[in-house]
């Protein structure tokens, strides 16, 4: 970390499959960003990468209905809900949480 002798900064990036996550703090401090990056490493489970892909298998059959852009909108948040929501409650069993929370 010499800053005088770069000219370039990259982001701390969690990646889980097709998702990424990035964080940067604009070369101001590259351990706060590591320490960011490894934060988000307890947050977000290797499942993440199967979870992306399984949203990305069904936005084609989504986006193929040609429905109005504000439903689609809808639908894709409430699969992202939906698949977040059975991520925590089946992998990382947590105690008095369910579906309907």
């Amino acid at each position: 970390d010499v800053p005088d002798k770069c000219n370039f900064i990259l982001p701390a990036t969690l990646w889980r499959g097709d998702m990424s996550i990035a964080v940067s703090t604009g070369g101001n401090s590259p351990a706060l960003a590591k320490q960011l990056r490894k934060d988000l490493d307890n947050d977000y489970c290797s499942e993440y990468g199967t979870y992306v892909k399984i949203l990305g298998l069904l936005r084609p059959l989504v986006l193929q209905k040609e429905r109005d852009h504000s439903e689609n909108k809808i639908i894709f948040e409430k699969e992202a809900n939906l698949i977040t929501r059975l991520l925590i409650t089946q992998f990382l069993n947590i105690e008095g949480y369910t579906l309907s929370d």
